[in-house]
């Protein structure tokens, strides 16, 4: 499992270990974690968990993921090299030790859009931090905005724009981390 502080502030107990964390941190909840959450003003979470993480990474059960916490805003922004999207690894089986998710955080400037695509061999989930904008999901539009989450399942078509006015920027997961992109326009593809 892991949590990323929306807004807020959290201290995180887990055994004799207290950390702040604010909205510029990501923890990995290592298998059987056992903590507490408090916040004196109210904060937000994101909270995802991956039932029976074994199953998609090998190395799981004999070489389990530890609590690590990490800060965002330390990780490099990415630039893509067809547009001014920005890339920011939240988790990482090289940041996390686990190839059973992968997160990003996704900045889209005003009006950007991405190529139409689809992954094979992930499930796909997102979470809208702040703007608005709208997803395709086989070529069928939705509107989005702050605090709206978007599945996308194994080799669903999708792409985003942002709102021709205001940047569109979501965290996005997959489980497993390691799979395959796959571009409907092959000139198209995205690289950062």
């Amino acid at each position: 499992a892991w949590l990323q502080v929306l807004d807020g502030e959290i201290v995180l107990a887990h055994g004799n270990d207290r950390q702040t964390l604010s909205d510029a941190h990501v923890a990995l909840l290592s298998p059987g974690f056992s903590g507490t959450v408090s916040a004196t003003r109210g904060a937000s979470l994101l909270h995802g968990q991956i039932p029976d993480a074994a199953r998609l990474d090998a190395r799981f059960t004999k070489e389990p993921p530890q609590f690590r916490v990490m800060d965002w805003t330390r990780e490099p922004v990415l630039d893509s090299e067809h547009d001014a999207r920005k890339r920011i690894y939240l988790v990482t089986p090289k940041l996390f030790g686990t190839k059973a998710v992968k997160g990003e955080m996704i900045i889209y400037p005003p009006g950007t859009a991405a190529a139409n695509h689809h992954h094979e061999g992930a499930e796909h989930f997102m979470y809208v931090l702040r703007g608005r904008g709208t997803v395709y999901a086989n070529e069928k539009p939705f509107p989005v905005r702050q605090g709206d989450v978007i599945y996308y399942p194994d080799r669903e078509r999708h792409y985003l724009e942002a709102a021709k006015d205001e940047e569109l920027v979501f965290a996005e997961f997959f489980a497993p981390a390691e799979h395959k992109t796959v571009w409907v326009d092959a000139s198209q593809v995205c690289t950062w």
